[in-house]
């Protein structure tokens, strides 16, 4: 009885083994076969057929924008994993492989819209919910462009009414960095806001739908990053043992580079500090009435150098983690995405810049998203 029980762990221990292994498929490419998928930033890449030469690896690098382990075909194949793959065109031969993780592949129909339906209902199902209208309706602005980081109360209402001003409908208006007093500190600035409030129902008033930029940084050395770091709530450098990290986590928090400097960021696999996200923005709409967010630096680039989370967890789970809280608002909008296909997300397309090489890029990096 006991040698049966001991072959019985045996068996289960390798069988999740195998299942954490790297999984590898190759495909030869048809003539006239066309393949899309993986990034949409390089949709403009697409399709790729049996002269393609190109090569990418999606675990924690998602380009900038939505990255998705799928791989469509003309011919009505597909390739999907639920963990990143790395993929490669190569002369009339596709290899996808993963770190861990199983691949699956096929043939259902003739085209690349059957494939899609086929992945699309057993991988991703669309749960029903579309986002607000007036996302498709209306024009979408932004004060990026207009004021940076200066972002004030009186600039934003004087932004608004010049758009009525000028003939433009209203719509969505973004209000983007720098509006708060600090990273992960989600109060408006009193020096720049005096009626954060009173701005918010006057752009309603205009027809304006109000939204807030956001992002999972916070400023170190600021009283929330001791909080937060205090109570184990931020992603953490490596050490040798989890049990010693944990013991000290105020001393441990990781700084990450990013576009605004070197910041900590939030361990949102841990229940307590997405608990704890999530009361932050559901105070911003109840006490000022926004509408909802701008959900921004969610890139899984930023969670790759071997550092410590709550759950272990691959860099581009964390973007979806991030991910996961727009669903609560449905004034939601990302650029950096990973998976989340089939769910009321507002998916943008990463900045481009102003030259016709770009100009071209628009529509079929727009394909590729959708």
């Amino acid at each position: 009885m006991k040698t049966g029980k001991i072959l019985l762990l045996l068996f289960f221990a390798s069988s999740r083994l195998i299942a954490a292994l790297p999984d590898t498929v190759k495909i030869n490419i048809q003539p006239g076969e066309y393949w899309w998928g993986g990034l949409s930033s390089v949709g403009h890449e697409t399709p790729y057929d049996n002269t393609s030469v190109v090569e990418y690896d999606l675990w924690g690098n998602n380009r900038g924008n939505q990255a998705q382990p799928l791989l469509l075909s003309g011919n009505g194949r597909y390739v999907w994993s639920e963990e990143p793959i790395k993929y490669s065109f190569n002369n009339g031969e596709l290899l996808v492989t993963t770190r861990n993780g199983s691949i699956s592949h096929g043939k259902v129909g003739n085209n690349l819209k059957d494939a899609y339906q086929y992945v699309s209902d057993n991988f991703f199902p669309p749960n029903g919910v579309v986002p607000p209208e007036m996302f498709f309706t209306h024009p979408q602005y932004n004060t990026w462009i207009e004021l940076m980081y200066n972002q004030n109360e009186e600039d934003i209402l004087n932004y608004a009414q010049a758009i009525l001003d000028h003939g433009f409908p209203p719509g969505v208006i973004m209000i983007d960095d720098n509006w708060q007093t600090n990273y992960g500190t989600w109060t408006f600035s009193a020096e720049r806001f005096q009626d954060p409030k009173g701005m918010v129902k006057r752009l309603h008033e205009m027809g304006f739908k109000v939204m807030l930029w956001i992002c999972p940084f916070v400023t170190a050395d600021s009283e929330m990053f001791r909080y937060l770091a205090q109570e184990g709530m931020l992603i953490l450098d490596p050490q040798t043992t989890q049990d010693i990290l944990w013991a000290n986590t105020q001393n441990r928090a990781a700084i990450i580079r990013w576009w605004n400097g070197a910041s900590a960021l939030l361990d949102l696999s841990n229940p307590r500090t997405m608990e704890w996200f999530i009361n932050e923005l559901d105070h911003l709409v109840e006490e000022y009435g926004v509408d909802g967010f701008k959900l921004d630096a969610g890139d899984a680039g930023f969670y790759v150098n071997d550092v410590v989370s709550y759950k272990e967890s691959t860099p581009n789970r964390h973007t979806q983690y991030f991910a996961e809280v727009g669903l609560r608002y449905p004034y939601n909008e990302y650029r950096a995405s990973w998976k989340m296909a089939g769910l009321p997300l507002v998916q943008r397309l990463r900045d481009k810049t102003h030259e016709w090489e770009d100009l071209k890029k628009l529509i079929p990096d727009q394909m590729s998203q959708s």
